[in-house]
């Protein structure tokens, strides 16, 4: 029976929470204490190793590593477990550049043991471990890269990125190795010495994906981070990187490039915005100091293409100083060539152009344009306003510097150039990207972009226009030149897809071609194609249409750099095309020009 006076329930519950609440506070057991803890051996001053009198790097160092894509420290996050099948936690890039215990990594040998820590040299392509000191005496931690895992625990085969995370178990895949920074160096820094406080970069062994870091903000307790991942690719995209020099900086590898931290390193300066023009035009022309070039380098064009395919603008007169123009230093010629240096034969190319039309160097520079009814197609555009323009498109790799090179060229011929981005800022880096994004590309509507971009220099001033694409790009230049009546003439380089246009299409338009005679690629670009092209082409009645063929060459012979490869063996490894040969290439720019000259009036 129920009695008013009863008291129901634990009477000493308070009592007993409040017990255990002690408890758990003097055993560190409280999750706020627990939190605090991580945060004290996390923070906390953790000294790097001083740097050897060789300035060489050792097992049992211990560094940070820095990106250069964003200056952040690699770092774990101890507090956020990644959903796995062993625990892991995240990894991620601080700006925090203080050596911590949360940016200590430690250089190990695999197996552990006094062997992992035994002073021995680190080189280039040695698998490593790469340790960090967990907190309170816990297991040590070591960075591990695991497919994106769904909370199933499922793995996604979707991503083109994996997580990186630091596990406490060693095995195959935590091994890494230290590799070039440069992807066309790789080769020669291989079983060589790696050196501290100089960019590498880090690839997992098992899956050869690059560690890799972005401008992607995590927030976890220690604010606001970067996000780390690996990848295969070592570039980021134009839309990953809102960088001032965007049309030369997208194709710049700094995302998978880390800097070897030991003691004393002061990490530089951030770089001040660069503007994408060049410094302001000299007042005088240029003469005798491009001569000097022009008679220097390998590259001579004939007298009589300079002069038939010259564009000549206004002469400003020179300044009356008593310096000449043969004693100074050409610093705007240098500065308008700085994105074609890893290109010899286009850099020799452009400045004897230059000397060779009179063209100012200013005009090689590619700054980035969006045109278009909506204005929101992009691109790059340079060249001397109202000269006759050409279109220039891309391989199907992507707009890769290799283009840009391409485009510089033109430019340095006295032409007008447009180069659409018709992936729109994304890039292959391997045969399977590349096909990946050709595949996935609309022609139909890269056809109407194009005619876009012919009204577009047409609206600027050019009294013609015409049409060049290599590789995939040569296809759509053919198509462009059908469809497109601002197109005038098309120049196609190992390049034709039959869909695109008809023979009738092109009769009355000038078609120029240039293939390799070892082109493999049946149906595309082989020889025996580009017979059947010209053939087709007069049958229709085009008196102007000529298919060069060269001997020795193979697909893409007019690129100078095995990009994205790191070697010409390494691309004639994975695709089975010859090295560069450069009289080729002369030859085919040779007959560039002139067919340009030609027929686009001025």
């Amino acid at each position: 029976m129920h009695h008013g006076g009863s008291r129901v329930g634990n009477w000493a519950e308070a009592e007993m929470d409040l017990a255990e609440f002690q408890r758990r506070r003097a055993n560190g057991e409280l999750l706020l204490t627990k939190l605090h803890a991580k945060m004290e051996a996390a923070c906390m001053p953790t000294p790097l190793s001083r740097a050897h009198d060789d300035g060489l790097l050792r097992f049992g160092d211990t560094i940070s590593l820095h990106s250069v894509l964003n200056g952040t420290a690699l770092a774990v996050n101890m507090d956020k477990q990644l959903v796995s099948e062993q625990v892991a936690y995240q990894v991620c890039g601080t700006a925090e550049l203080t050596p911590v215990g949360r940016t200590a990594f430690t250089v190990l040998r695999p197996g552990g043991g006094d062997a992992a820590v035994d002073g021995g040299i680190v080189t280039y392509a040695e698998p490593v471990v790469l340790s960090l000191r967990s907190h309170k005496g816990a297991s040590d931690l070591m960075l591990h890269t695991q497919k994106l895992v769904l909370p199933n625990l499922t793995k996604s085969g979707a991503s083109k990125k994996d997580d990186v995370c630091a596990v406490i178990v060693e095995s195959k895949a935590t091994l890494w190795k230290f590799i070039a920074a440069e992807a066309r160096e790789q080769l020669v820094h291989e079983q060589q010495p790696v050196r501290v406080h100089t960019a590498v970069g880090v690839q997992h062994v098992q899956t050869h994906l690059l560690l890799s870091s972005d401008l992607v903000k995590l927030r976890n307790i220690f604010g606001v981070e970067a996000e780390v991942h690996a990848q295969l690719s070592r570039r980021c995209s134009l839309t990953d990187l809102a960088l001032p020099k965007v049309y030369l900086d997208r194709f710049v590898p700094h995302t998978s490039q880390w800097v070897v931290c030991t003691h004393g390193y002061t990490p530089p300066p951030p770089p001040a915005p660069a503007p994408i023009a060049v410094a302001a035009p000299r007042e005088d022309a240029y003469g005798a100091a491009s001569s000097s070039l022009a008679q220097r380098s390998a590259y001579h064009p004939s007298s009589s293409l300079a002069q038939r395919s010259a564009y000549h603008p206004p002469q400003p007169q020179r300044a009356h100083d008593e310096e000449s123009a043969s004693t100074r230093p050409d610093t705007t010629l240098d500065a308008a060539l700085e994105f074609v240096r890893p290109f010899p034969f286009y850099a020799r190319l452009v400045r004897d152009a230059l000397a060779a039309t009179g063209v100012r160097a200013q005009a090689v520079a590619l700054a980035p344009v969006r045109f278009g009814p909506r204005n929101d197609i992009p691109g790059v555009l340079g060249g001397p306003v109202g000269a006759p323009a050409v279109i220039v498109l891309q391989e199907w790799w992507g707009l890769t510097p290799q283009v840009l090179a391409h485009a510089a060229a033109l430019c340095a011929s006295g032409y007008r150039v447009l180069v659409p981005d018709l992936y729109k800022g994304k890039i292959g880096v391997t045969a399977e990207e590349a096909h990946h994004l050709m595949a996935a590309l609309d022609f139909g509507a890269a056809l109407d972009e194009l005619a876009h971009g012919a009204e577009h220099l047409v609206a600027e001033g050019a009294p013609s226009v015409g049409a060049i694409g290599f590789c995939m790009g040569g296809a759509l230049a053919l198509g462009a030149a059908a469809h497109c009546a601002r197109i005038a003439c098309a120049v196609t380089c190992y390049g034709i897809n039959d869909a695109l246009f008809s023979p009738a299409q092109l009769s009355a338009k000038p078609v120029q071609g240039h293939f390799g005679e070892e082109d493999a690629m049946g149906g595309f670009s082989d020889a025996a194609s580009a017979r059947a092209l010209q053939l087709s082409l007069r049958e229709a009645g085009n008196a102007n249409a000529h298919m060069h063929i060269y001997p020795r060459a193979g697909h893409a012979f007019l690129n100078d750099a095995p990009l994205p490869f790191g070697s010409w063996e390494e691309r004639h490894a994975a695709m089975g095309l010859p090295p560069f040969d450069e009289h080729n290439a002369h030859d085919a720019w040779q007959r560039i020009v002139r067919f340009f000259a030609d027929h686009l009036p001025r």
